[in-house]
């Protein structure tokens, strides 16, 4: 069985889920190959990472000024086999399957509590035969959306490597950011809880992991007595060894799904503060349970938090304990990888009857029009 992971190359969570959906399988059976899809107006160098167990890596390049029918045909070129399961996680692979009527089995995975994933599933809903949701919230919102397709849709945990706290006392007072440093993810916020931390009299280090936007510095906004240390963007592996050693994951972000460095972070026996989403989150901390969540992303309830756990290293080893064992037991990689692949395998065999369904584009995206054509109407039109 051929498995084809579409990934559109910008990182994150999605390219965690499906890094480790690949190294932890373990049925030689199943082949993986993985499509990166790369806007070239956005990005026009992109090399992959490697990733033990892939059979094939191939890098596509498109553009939003084609014919969308090209780029269609041209992207589906690359599958490797007519009954590979394509595995998508993205828009441009739905919408090949839709424009072409492919008879391929599709699993689609939603990664987010967004408005973008539950368009996307909707839009789609003819083209995919199963719905994989990374946290139970999504899966009830999407059978709220798509009654009809209840029995299509499951949640699944994803495999995360297997990670334990380090068993070296810790000193109490370092924090930990794993992210883009955005205002998206609440980076603009850290320099705020720290400057009103130092104000009560408590000094926390502070350990960043991630690049900032193009429109901004990661220093931006951090004052000069701030112990503030900027590791920019490593890879995975040194990540997780470095991660035990933190006390606090902070993670102030406006939406998530199930956070992969939550989970991590969790595993290690960091004890994570994050925003107060309805989303997978709370699945994962429980009401105080394994980690605290600060209502309203409120600046003050991340000090509270912090402030209050410093007088508490008992509490903060009690929960570090528990979020550890949960993480570890709830998301063991060859566990939940195999739960992954028995999904997919129920549906590997369904035979489809797809009609192709244009979803996408202007009177522009016909077959009969050429690709050369439509790009220069376009380029000229901007």
């Amino acid at each position: 069985m051929k498995y084809i992971h579409f990934n559109n190359g910008k990182g994150g969570g999605v390219a965690s889920v499906i890094r480790n959906l690949v190294e932890y399988s373990q049925d030689s059976a199943v082949e993986h190959h993985i499509i990166y899809t790369i806007n070239q107006e956005e990005q026009t160098e992109f090399v992959p990472t490697a990733i033990k167990g892939t059979r094939t890596v191939s890098v596509f390049y498109y553009s939003p000024k084609w014919n969308f029918f090209y780029t269609c045909e041209k992207l589906a070129e690359l599958i490797v086999e007519r009954d590979a399961v394509l595995i998508a996680h993205d828009w441009l692979e739905l919408g090949m399957v839709g424009q072409l009527g492919l008879q391929n089995t599709v699993v689609m995975f939603l990664h987010g509590d967004y408005p973008y994933y539950y368009e996307l599933a909707i839009k789609h809903s003819d083209e995919v035969n199963a719905f994989i949701c990374v946290s139970d919230k999504i899966r009830r919102s999407l059978i709220e959306k798509l009654p009809s397709r209840l029995d299509d849709i499951h949640c699944l945990n994803f495999p995360v490597p297997d990670l334990a706290p380090s068993g070296v006392p810790k000193q109490g007072n370092s924090i930990v950011f794993i992210g883009r440093c955005e205002t998206a993810k609440g980076y603009h916020l850290l320099p705020v809880i720290d400057d009103k931390l130092k104000a009560t009299g408590l000094d926390f280090s502070w350990h960043i992991y991630g690049e900032a936007s193009p429109d901004k510095n990661v220093k931006d906004g951090w004052s000069s007595s701030s112990d503030v240390h900027f590791h920019g963007l490593v890879p995975n592996s040194i990540l997780l060894q470095e991660l035990p050693a933190y006390d606090y994951l902070i993670l102030p972000s406006a939406a998530e799904g199930m956070p992969v460095t939550v989970i991590e972070a969790m595993k290690a026996g960091v004890v994570p503060v994050v925003n107060q989403l309805d989303s997978g989150v709370q699945e994962l901390t429980g009401d105080s349970e394994r980690g605290f969540m600060v209502k309203d992303n409120a600046v003050d309830g991340y000090v509270t938090v912090l402030r209050t756990m410093s007088q508490s290293p008992d509490v903060v080893k009690e929960i570090s304990s528990k979020a550890s064992q949960f993480a570890r037991e709830q998301f063991e990689p060859f566990k939940c990888t195999l739960m992954i692949q028995n999904l997919i395998g129920r549906y590997a065999a369904v035979i489809n009857d797809r009609k192709s369904k244009k979803k996408y584009g202007s009177r522009l995206d016909q077959k009969y029009l050429p690709n050369v054509l439509v790009h220069f109407i376009r380029s000229r039109q901007q």
